[in-house]
């Protein structure tokens, strides 16, 4: 049996992952800007090795990052949106062969029973009465 502080430290558990997951955004985006200050933190500290002052590296350093992730931006998404555009319009004919491989479920559920003797032919029917709608 538990014993009552026992009983309060799960409850104590239970409710900061409850708050934990109310914040998880806000959480994810704290722990993306550390990590992205850190690593610009490190390549400004390469730049000024080589000589330039902390402003101009922090400067040409961000430049870099953001140049870079626009052209994968730019590389990565048309081809993405064409795709997608392409997916929305095979959906219907998928969506067709679907009802199609139902209604053929239905139709030859008779001469598939006895090719298998374990299966229930009610279910097979049912699945086959899904199509139909």
């Amino acid at each position: 049996m538990m014993k009552l502080a026992q009983w309060l430290g799960l409850l104590a558990i239970a409710a900061a992952l409850y708050i934990f997951w109310q914040l998880r955004q806000v959480l994810l985006l704290i722990f993306t800007a550390i990590v992205l200050a850190t690593a610009i933190n490190q390549l400004v500290r390469q730049v000024q090795r080589l000589g330039m002052q902390r402003g101009p590296a922090v400067l040409l350093s961000v430049g870099t990052v953001l140049t870079f992730l626009i052209s994968i931006f730019w590389l990565i998404v048309p081809p993405f949106v064409e795709q997608f555009q392409d997916l929305l319009n095979l959906l219907p004919e998928g969506l067709e062969r679907v009802e199609q491989g139902f209604d053929w479920l239905r139709d030859r559920s008779g001469q598939l029973l006895p090719e298998f003797p374990g299966i229930d032919g009610g279910r097979i029917r049912r699945l086959g009465e899904y199509g139909a709608d």
